[in-house]
């Protein structure tokens, strides 16, 4: 009898399996101002990021820093870098799926276009090394004039007698994409010349939409010396509560101040 033996063989792979540990996330989301927003020239407004920790693990030191680019800064007092903290919790502590607001005053130094950025910071609880996975935000606003002045009369050297009464006439025009209210215009005079008793520097004008154009307002004044006046009508207002920027006359008053002119002659006025 004969017995046959089939050997078999084979070989076994392990693969081997490494368990994902748990990490923080880290994610910003600007929330004001909204990007692509109009913002006034000149003017302050507030920058709210919220941070998230999308991970699997609470972070800790977690901290939140707004970059700037363009014409505007931080308010002054305030911090670029700033820590995250749920109200009620530690500071800088963000628990998982946990989100805390953070909050930056920036003041608008010109126009044209600012970006800005928040990005955030934090450490693994476990490991104390900085979190990788991080996820910042930007956003980007236009600055822009809001209100401008036209002066209407009297034309620019004008020349009147020594106490003369003349009239100043000028309106406002809101230039801008956003709505302006409470606007006035103040008139203002550096030399020569005085509002009329019962005159008042302020005329109100109120409510004044998107590309509208208010009424003429006149002030009455007094020429009281020889010599070049400065006469400068500046606007004011609010939009959503915030003050607009005072953009005085359409171009920067140059006053001019040549030797006063003989007693009994003319007073040229500079008007800006």
């Amino acid at each position: 009898m004969l017995a046959l033996a089939l050997v078999l063989s084979f070989t076994v792979v392990a693969t081997p399996v490494s368990a994902q540990l748990p990490e923080p996330e880290l994610v910003v989301n600007i929330t004001a101002p909204a990007n692509g927003v109009d913002i006034m020239g000149g003017v302050e407004f507030i920058v709210t990021a919220n941070v998230t920790n999308n991970g699997t693990l609470w972070a800790k030191d977690v901290k939140a820093t707004i970059g700037i680019s363009g014409n505007a800064t931080l308010d002054t007092g305030q911090v670029a870098t700033q820590t995250v903290t749920k109200p009620g919790e530690d500071p800088g502590v963000l628990g998982v799926n946990w989100t805390a607001a953070v909050n930056w005053t920036v003041v608008c130094t010109g126009g044209g276009p600012v970006s800005i950025n928040v990005t955030p910071s934090g450490k693994n609880p476990n490991t104390l090394n900085n979190i990788g996975l991080l996820h910042s935000d930007t956003v980007s606003i236009n600055q822009e004039k809001v209100l401008e002045v036209t002066i209407g009369a009297p034309a620019d050297f004008a020349a009147f007698n020594v106490t003369d009464e003349f009239q100043v006439t000028a309106n406002v025009t809101n230039i801008s994409s956003l709505n302006a209210t409470d606007v006035a215009l103040t008139i203002s005079i550096d030399r020569y010349a005085e509002l009329k008793a019962g005159e008042y520097a302020t005329r109100p004008v109120g409510y004044l939409g998107s590309n509208a154009t208010s009424a003429n307002f006149t002030w009455t004044l007094n020429c009281t010396g020889d010599g070049f006046s400065r006469i400068t009508v500046s606007p004011s207002g609010n939009v959503s509560g915030t003050p607009t920027m005072s953009v005085a006359h359409p171009y920067p008053p140059t006053p001019l101040h040549p030797p006063p002119l003989p007693l009994g002659r003319e007073s040229s006025l500079k008007r800006t």
